[in-house]
């Protein structure tokens, strides 16, 4: 985790209400391929919602 003690804290506060959190990342899938091919690697958008528990 990045940030100073009072961020983090404040993000663990955020996540424990009874909504929890959803956290968003990018990442490259796939293979390393000629630009076009159907294996050509792409970036996704990854979205999951976490339970306060």
């Amino acid at each position: 985790m990045r940030g100073s003690p009072v961020h983090r804290r404040a993000c663990e506060q955020r996540a424990a209400q009874p909504t929890g959190i959803t956290v968003e990342a990018r990442a490259r899938f796939g293979f390393a391929a000629a630009p076009g091919t159907t294996d050509d690697g792409r970036i996704r958008l990854i979205t999951q919602h976490l339970p306060p528990a």
